[in-house]
């Protein structure tokens, strides 16, 4: 791989997932600020809403040789319930306000890793070849204690060691880990294979300390 191929690849994973790229662009070109990166995973996330309609979320975890970066981007559509006004609803005279994007960045120093631990899950392993793709795989990144603003978004009811039983996409920051999970079924292999190579590399990076 080149020297900067695995940082133009994110680059265009993000404009491929087309929820605001330039947004997800220019956040990332200042948290790198030049650093290259060994390894990325890009995943979006589509709901349906009766009142906010289509909405987007992408999600992003980009490795350099120093740090372990989290950018999220969830789309918001109408009006600001906060601001006391009834949600928007798409289409309708009055309520035409651009939706809002909402993004979060977090930046980890790899120095803050303990270790790093993956899970997969092969449904037949029978029928499995050497260099096949796991149907599921689970990144579990275990940190120094965290503040308590980066327990949210956690899923109380998913079994950190079982991949599988996740139906989609995830990430969520525990109290002390990181837990990012892939399926076959909510993507195409290449999010897997993504994933993969950033626990990999990650295991490698913290291991050569």
């Amino acid at each position: 791989m080149g020297l900067f191929e695995a940082t133009e690849k994110m680059y265009a994973e993000i404009e491929a997932a087309g929820c605001y790229p330039q947004v997800a662009s220019g956040h990332l070109d200042m948290t790198l600020r030049g650093e290259r990166v060994e390894a990325a995973y890009v995943t979006t996330e589509v709901s349906v809403d009766s009142v906010e309609g289509v909405q987007m979320e992408l999600q992003l975890v980009a490795l350099t040789r120093s740090r372990l970066i989290l950018w999220a981007g969830r789309e918001q559509s109408g009006t600001d319930e906060e601001d006391g006004a009834e949600p928007a609803v798409p289409g309708e005279e009055g309520h035409d306000a651009a939706p809002t994007l909402h993004t979060q960045v977090r930046v980890l120093r790899l120095t803050k890793i303990n270790d790093v631990r993956i899970f997969t899950t092969v449904k037949n392993p029978g029928a499995y070849q050497r260099g096949d793709l796991p149907d599921a795989v689970r990144m579990i990144v275990v940190m120094d204690m965290l503040d308590e603003a980066a327990t949210s978004h956690h899923d109380e009811g998913s079994e950190a060691s079982d991949p599988s039983s996740c139906q989609h996409s995830s990430t969520s920051i525990m109290h002390d880990a990181l837990i990012v999970t892939e399926t076959q079924q909510a993507s195409a292999g290449e999010k897997v294979a993504s994933l993969i190579e950033v626990a990999h590399r990650l295991a490698d990076l913290i291991s050569a300390r």
